[in-house]
């Protein structure tokens, strides 16, 4: 099977004939976030005030081949392409080779190395967010070589009532989002001191830190009830 792309809902094999020869997938950098402070030598890393470390964009390289049958014909299909690309501020990149997650980020340079009797070899340079974002909610998650390491399943279907204090696993290493669904009326949570409602079938009003959140349950009506909690993985 060909390799290719989809980026912003656009399959390049698929419109364009576009086949993936390579690609170089850096894996992003450490944010450099240290600051000389008076009176003391050397620098402080100001990651320790948020107690984790922060990325910068990674870069993917692709190097591509099309084919057509003469070079007016290539033309008008390398504009189709660099509209394509170039327009979008900001989408979805996915790699059909690693179908299991996607990138986040725009389309910096579309660069041909020649165009000869039909044929071009296309360097396509993208700038994405630093994490790899899975395809699959963690409540489908299943035991592989992927997850292997972390050693755990993370629980995600919950019985809260007033009073009760319940642990949530983030597993990945940044702050997610995370969605709540139940059949509770009204709920809300305390977090660090602070209070939420517990939007039913939606978004909750804070994240998740990485490793175990301890979430008090301040108010539930009726009490018990059932809560489950959803979200994606992100990885380096």
């Amino acid at each position: 099977m060909n390799r290719t792309i989809i980026f912003n809902g656009i399959n390049g094999l698929e419109a364009f004939d576009l086949i993936v020869d390579t690609v170089t997938k850096e894996p992003p950098g450490k944010t450099d976030y240290r600051q000389s402070m008076p009176f003391r030598s050397g620098s402080y890393n100001m990651a320790k005030v948020i107690n984790r470390p922060t990325f910068d964009d990674r870069t993917t390289v692709y190097t591509c081949q099309l084919i057509e049958k003469d070079t007016e014909q290539l033309d008008k299909i390398l504009t189709a392409i660099n509209n394509w690309l170039l327009s979008p501020v900001e989408a979805v990149l996915q790699d059909t080779a690693t179908p299991e997650y996607h990138f986040v980020g725009e389309c910096l340079s579309v660069v041909p190395a020649s165009n000869e009797n039909g044929y071009v070899e296309l360097t396509i340079t993208f700038k994405c967010y630093p994490y790899k974002i899975f395809n699959t909610p963690i409540s489908e998650l299943e035991w592989d070589s992927i997850v292997f390491p972390i050693d755990v399943i993370p629980v995600t279907d919950f019985v809260i009532g007033t009073g009760d204090t319940i642990q949530i696993d983030n597993i990945c290493s940044t702050p997610i989002e995370f969605t709540a669904k139940g059949d509770y009326n009204s709920c809300t949570v305390e977090v660090n001191g602070t209070t939420y409602a517990l939007n039913k079938n939606g978004k909750a009003g804070f994240v998740l830190q990485p490793g175990l959140n301890n979430i008090t349950i301040e108010t539930v009506s009726p009490s018990p009830s059932n809560l489950t909690i959803d979200y994606v993985r992100k990885e380096l």
